[in-house]
């Protein structure tokens, strides 16, 4: 989400950042309702400091839709730390577990990660 700012101001950021939450908005109710655009969408309120109850709805119906694994992993690992704020330590443990589990999943995604972690980052 950090592309949709392009380093501009703050003020600037910000309004491009709800232009963008209007069209994942309509994306959604034009039925491209998948993790992917929940989970963009839960990034943008998330950046702009919406309410942090209305962030956790948005990651249920991320994690709830069908996987793209590598937002999979990451919608469990956001939603724990929302937990977390939220002083649900149990129920961020979980969601925390859950991402490190799917993280070690033998696909494609999880291979391009962890080569991507160990050349092209270290």
């Amino acid at each position: 989400m950090d592309s949709l700012t392009g380093g501009d101001p703050p003020e600037l950021g910000k309004a491009k950042r709800k232009e963008a939450l209007r069209y994942f908005d309509q994306a959604i109710a034009n039925g491209f309702d998948t993790s992917e655009a929940f989970s963009c969408r839960g990034s943008c309120f998330k950046r702009l400091g919406i309410f942090i109850l209305m962030l956790l709805k948005i990651y249920d119906k991320a994690i709830q839709k069908p996987p793209y694994e590598s937002y999979k992993r990451l919608n469990y690992y956001t939603r724990s730390q929302i937990k977390q704020s939220l002083l649900d330590l149990q129920g961020s443990l979980s969601d925390l577990n859950e991402a490190i589990r799917l993280s070690k999943l033998d696909n494609d995604d999880n291979r391009w990660w962890d080569k991507a972690c160990t050349e092209d980052w270290l």
